[in-house]
């Protein structure tokens, strides 16, 4: 190594200017510094002659910050240079590089957008970070053997290279040492690397072709995610697992060869491979096993990945007994899908997003639908359940827009929070006689829905004027969001209203109570706790402009959910504005809120599309602010006041936290509150 001094003899010897350094022996050599002349091609002498007329042999180029003159083409390096530092020059074409050089420093050919043609010496074992970083013509590169370490960005944004062979002796590749090489269509990973990890070829979106050398035993999360033009990928022996979202959205891979030595997977590992038929597990293997294209555990008893490229029907093997979480995720040409009594078990997410799926015959032996099983078949019309099911779980059908009826077998006794939810065609529900377990917005978003049938022997609920209460008439449980009729009347036993029970029709205009109800009344339809502290639901039909009458100190969940308001004043005195209290008021544009509130709860003025201007008329003082609680509303929403000496400050909320106002002049925003709030310029 050349020893850099705090100032280098400079010389001119020819066209060229050099710079006169010592090494750490104590012995001298030429740094190349600078080109003088004006040929498009140059060769570089392997020694000069100095001032004192001494002769000097050139050792390096590119150790003191240089650049050569635009229009450069070629340049010849002679074989006493050891090192290369730095070349900037953005026409360079050719750089013929001796095989004396034993360094190529960090970046030392970034940004030469011409370069085409290079070719590493044998006796380099490390390319540097960013060495080659933004060499948007080449095309060609052959690492040689020597190669231990790839450092990170080494590669970056060359945009024209076509294909990498990383030799065996690569123990190491750095981050994102090949992103952004737009072009790259082939890579082969040598058997030196143990783990290619997630971000080795990000932005490589024309990758097609990867062959994984012997030594790789980890690929890792989201490795080749989205590579959208893959479609060979060849594993060798000796690899252990494949992480998570590895070859997530690889639309174009085809078929998948596992070698037996694979231990590990997922079932995100090849998520969204939408043209993917066929998975095959070598004989040998201990832990998986594959029939007719699809996944299993070893012993076949477990269905782990149906491939998403399966088409039509999907009989269920007698064999399985367990549908692992996400086996048919995404598999977007499946029509049809029986699961035999056999199959006791299926996992989270099994048929998530299978939008071409029309029906669905569930065995006796399955007794949980788990969470979002179904959600996003947005085809699905059909369900068969046999009597087995007992628990239906959150999101189970998520979703499921093509579904107008389905009928739950005796056997189900418990429907979880958002089971049906966005259901938004589901216009009729049978229950069992056993179910016992309604769970708050169960039926959210189902729009269509008229009416909830039951069976008459149920024990633990009752349909009263087509709503569904508890047995003893205590408990509003649901009042179908499509019923017809414009009053809605509560009788005098009840006493307590559910949550995500009243997200009543457009048609209906007014609340009534029975006169010896000691719980509930009414003020104008709109429904309110007997001692009119609480109000708790405001027709869905009703008027398009309302002000909360004073004496009010909470505005209950779901009091105007949906609700077809333009603007609503909420009178001093109020306290809190419940979750989902505005939800989903779409007309809605403005909103008068008091200085008596401390609490803002979760989405309480979520998705109010049209919502501009929130007035704080009076000095605020601690607010709880519930998560996501303007999130989806109008990207010009405004926040603002007239009070003096009153300063809102920009809010980063992520969830439930008390924030203490600061003092200073109010200023407004947009975004969405509680969920990413970003600051505008000030207006005062």
């Amino acid at each position: 190594m050349l020893n850099v001094g705090p100032r280098a003899d400079l010389f001119r010897d020819g066209d060229f200017e050099f710079a006169l350094f010592r090494d750490e022996k104590g012995r001298k050599g030429l740094d190349v510094f600078s080109y003088l002349g004006n040929s498009k091609d140059i060769i570089i002498p392997d020694h000069a002659v100095g001032p004192s007329g001494n002769s000097h042999p050139v050792v390096s180029i590119g150790r003191m910050q240089c650049s050569f003159p635009r229009g450069l083409r070629t340049i010849v390096l002679p074989d006493t240079i050891h090192i290369i530092a730095r070349i900037e020059c953005p026409t360079l074409e050719s750089v013929i590089v001796p095989d004396s050089v034993t360094e190529i420093g960090p970046a030392a050919f970034a940004g030469c957008r011409g370069l085409k043609n290079i070719s590493i010496p044998s006796r380099v074992e490390r390319i540097n970070p960013y060495t080659f970083d933004s060499c948007s013509s080449l095309v060609t590169l052959l690492i040689p053997p020597s190669v231990r370490t790839i450092a990170k960005f080494a590669f970056r944004a060359c945009s024209s290279l076509k294909h990498i062979v990383i030799p065996d002796n690569v123990r190491e590749v750095g981050r994102y040492a090949f992103y952004s090489c737009t072009s790259l269509r082939a890579v082969a990973i040598g058997s030196g690397l143990k783990t290619v990890h997630a971000d080795m070829f990000e932005g490589c979106n024309a990758l097609q072709s990867v062959k994984i050398g012997s030594g790789v035993r980890d690929i890792g999360e989201n490795a080749f995610i989205n590579m959208v033009n893959l479609k060979t990928v060849v594993f060798s022996e000796g690899l252990k697992r494949i992480g998570k979202r590895a070859f997530e959205g690889c639309t174009s891979l085809e078929t998948i060869t596992l070698p037996e030595s694979v231990t590990s997977l997922d079932y995100t590992s090849f998520l969204g491979c939408l043209s993917l038929k066929e998975i095959f597990v070598r004989q040998g293997n201990t832990k998986y096993a594959s029939s007719y294209g699809c996944l299993y555990d070893v012993k076949g008893t477990k269905l782990l990945i149906c491939p998403a490229g399966m088409e039509g029907t999907f009989d269920v093997p007698d064999h399985v007994t367990t549908i692992d979480e996400g086996a048919f995720c995404h598999c977007n040409r499946l029509n049809y899908v029986v699961i035999p009594d056999n199959v006791k078990s299926i996992g989270f997410n099994t048929f998530y997003g299978c939008s071409s799926l029309k029906s669905v015959s569930i065995g006796k032996g399955v007794k949980i639908l788990n969470g979002s099983t179904f959600e996003f078949c947005s085809s699905l019309s059909w369900v068969e359940m046999s009597n087995g099911v007992k628990v239906i779980s959150d999101h189970a059908f998520g979703s499921c827009t093509s579904l107008k009826r389905i009928d739950l077998p005796d056997s189900v006794q418990h429907i979880d929070k958002y089971a049906f939810y966005n259901c938004e065609n589901l216009q009729s529900i049978k229950l069992g006689k056993n179910l016992s377990v309604i769970a708050p917005y169960a039926f959210l978003g189902c729009s269509s829905l008229v009416e909830v049938l039951l069976h008459e022997d149920n024990m633990y609920f009752t349909v009263h004027d087509g709503a569904l209460y508890t047995r003893d008439l205590k408990e509003l449980v649901y009042y179908p969001s499509a019923k017809k009729g414009s009053v809605f009347r509560i009788p005098k036993s009840t006493s307590v209203i559910r949550m995500g029970s009243l997200l009543g029709p457009k048609s209906l205009i007014a609340y009534a109570v029975d006169g010896k109800n000691e719980h509930f009344d009414t003020v104008d339809g709109v429904l309110f706790s007997k001692d009119r502290t609480e109000l708790l639901r405001y027709p869905a039909g009703m008027g398009r402009s309302y002000s909360i009458p004073y004496g009010v100190q909470y505005v209950g969940e779901d009091a105007f959910f949906g609700c077809a308001l333009r603007n609503v004043v909420v009178p001093d005195g109020v306290k809190s504005i419940g979750v989902y209290a505005f939800y989903g008021c779409s007309h809605l544009t403005s909103v008068s809120l008091p200085g008596t509130l401390y609490a803002l709860l979760d989405y309480c003025f979520s998705k109010c599309t049209s919502l501009k201007k929130v007035y704080v008329r009076d000095r605020v003082g601690s607010l709880l602010i519930g998560h996501g609680t303007f999130a989806l509303c109008n990207h010009d929403m405004r926040i603002l006041s007239d009070v003096s000496g009153y300063r809102l400050d920009v809010f980063g909320l992520k969830g439930k936290e008390e924030y203490n106002i600061p003092e200073g002049e109010l200023t407004y925003f947009t975004g969405t509150l509680g969920l990413d709030w970003v600051s505008t310029e000030y207006d005062y």
